[in-house]
């Protein structure tokens, strides 16, 4: 977004009053996508056979920057019930993060007679983030630029997903059908870890006690008091080396009935869990 007034950034945290120029970032996605698959057919081996083979690879860059002209100064000055409070000073500079997948697949349809058929499969996944070294610039929090070296590998994980399907039809003219299926799908984590852990976090700010000794109502050079919060350039942010990638596991049942031509019901059960969900902890 870019900045659309001029003058002093305020809000009231109170009534959610808010007046001023606003944020003006840059932020680059850029996915970069390799995939392709292949399939084969075979008669034989206990039935009918469906084979497909495949396989992705996908480069993610992340480019996030706060520009100078940010809340107008990089200042944003906060109000409660229209009484000063709080300030939060910003400095400029931007981050860079990196993912990389690579992804492979293998499953087969397999129809053992006409009515059994069975759906085998397993994916891996190989998700790797790292940080390209960057720098940030000399501004309100340091006097000179700050060097942060690259990390090849912030973290990586190589995980299989299987996969399971039975569908069996109890008539034997496709009226009457159960299926069940199973399955284990991880998340692609993109870019969030490297922003979330990146040392050169995004933005750099401080948040400080304000009081309002000209009475102008918005915040200047130093009225701020003590520190109340702080990110960039104090401390790092680290990966828990114990963090596992986040994962749905799906269990689901189905009877389907034709009750007509071209009219049936369906009805079963499904289990959905999400495991392994991650927080960041100050």
């Amino acid at each position: 977004p870019n900045a659309n007034a001029t003058g002093p950034r305020i809000e009231d945290l109170s009534n959610s009053l808010v007046s001023g120029p606003n944020l003006h970032r840059q932020q680059n996605r850029r996915r970069n996508q390799l995939l392709g698959s292949i399939s084969y057919f075979k008669e034989g081996f206990g039935g009918s056979h469906d084979l497909k083979f495949g396989g992705e690879v996908f480069h993610e860059t992340f480019f996030e920057e706060y520009l100078p002209t940010s809340y107008g100064n990089l200042s944003v000055s906060y109000l409660r019930n229209g009484v000063p409070s709080e300030v939060e000073l910003f400095d400029a500079g931007a981050i860079e993060g990196t993912l990389m997948t690579y992804s492979f697949f293998a499953n087969d349809t397999w129809r053992i007679n006409n009515r059994l058929t069975i759906t085998p499969g397993l994916r891996f996944d190989r998700f790797a983030n790292s940080l390209p070294e960057q720098q940030h610039p000399a501004g309100r929090f340091s006097s000179t630029p700050i060097v942060f070296a690259a990390v090849d590998d912030l973290v990586s994980w190589n995980l299989f997903g299987p996969r399971f399907g039975i569908t069996y039809d109890l008539s034997g003219g496709g009226q009457s059908v159960l299926k069940f299926n199973y399955g284990q799908y991880w998340w692609n984590p993109s870019n969030d870890i490297s922003t979330a852990a990146n040392p050169n976090r995004s933005p750099w700010f401080r948040r400080y006690a304000w009081t309002d000794r000209n009475g102008n109502g918005s915040w200047d050079e130093g009225e701020q008091g003590n520190v109340l919060a702080t990110q960039g350039g104090v401390a790092s942010t680290v990966v828990d080396p114990n963090l596992e990638n986040t994962f749905t596991r799906e269990l689901s049942g189905w009877f389907e009935h034709e009750l007509a031509p071209n009219f049936g019901v369906r009805t079963g059960v499904v289990m959905r869990q999400i495991r392994n969900q991650r927080t960041n902890r100050d």
